[in-house]
């Protein structure tokens, strides 16, 4: 009886740490292909950068005119706001890459 125990707890253990690898390997290449489609995107945004370097701009323009006028101003803000933010960090990051 305890043999039998035995056996079917290391069952059991095989197929536990089988299910975890399977997971491990599924999550690994869901990583993969999520850095993958981040690089094409990446690579697709330089290309139309380059192509059309005010084409962000003039998307955020159309898209500003869709929205209601209370909105606009706040839009306005949070564009402004991140703009600021970007550039403090850029500070930072120069001053740390300094030290």
């Amino acid at each position: 009886k305890e043999k039998q125990e035995k056996i079917s707890l290391q069952k059991k253990f095989e197929k536990e740490s089988n299910q975890k690898m399977d997971r491990d390997i599924h999550y690994k290449s869901m990583v993969r292909k999520v850095d993958e489609i981040t690089e094409y995107t990446n690579i697709i945004e330089k290309k139309l950068l380059e192509k059309a370097p005010n084409l962000l701009e003039e998307s955020q323009k159309e898209y500003l005119k869709t929205l209601p006028r209370a909105l606009q101003g706040t839009f306005v803000k949070e564009k402004q706001k991140s703009k600021t933010l970007s550039k403090g960090l850029q500070k930072s990051l120069e001053k740390g890459i300094e030290r």
